[in-house]
């Protein structure tokens, strides 16, 4: 029961990750961090982030034996965001607190799903698809960890 509850408090870290992200970005920086090298930076950010839920994926398998519990313990959390998000947009329109809660989870994504929804959609800034699209990066990268986890594991026996 432990180990289940470890990996729903791993499947937070997006929210304090950029929660202290946020505070370094919004009040930490002066106008010359605002430069191109930044904001490559900040991309940068969200795909180490996402290499960095591949390897919980990947240690996964030594929390929960079950691929399809660990891989919804560990994302249950962006799944909750996700529909925190798809509730105010469609209730309210604009950010409100469900806006903040999930502005943070998703933040040390932003560049990065903006930098790939830009090439498809123009206007994606102001759309539902900025949270969409690092949803499904994490649901990937995790699945992906933990099949690659499955694999070595399988042959090393």
């Amino acid at each position: 029961m432990m180990k289940r509850i470890i990996l729903f408090l791993v499947g937070l870290s997006p929210y304090m990750l950029g929660f202290l992200y946020n505070r370094r970005f919004i009040f930490g920086s002066t106008m010359h961090d605002r430069s191109i090298l930044f904001f490559r930076i900040h991309l940068l950010a969200g795909v180490m982030f996402l290499v960095i839920w591949f390897l919980i994926g990947i240690i996964s398998i030594k929390f929960i034996r079950s691929r399809m519990e660990s891989f919804l313990l560990l994302n249950a959390s962006a799944f909750l965001m996700l529909l925190l998000q798809l509730y105010q947009t469609l209730a309210y329109g604009r950010p409100d607190f469900i806006g903040n809660v999930t502005y943070y989870f998703f933040f040390p994504f932003f560049r990065l799903s903006l930098t790939l929804t830009f090439m498809f959609y123009e206007w994606a800034i102001y759309d539902f698809l900025q949270y969409v699209v690092p949803f499904f990066g994490l649901l990937i990268f995790s699945f992906w960890g933990r099949v690659i986890a499955e694999q070595r594991s399988s042959r090393t026996k």
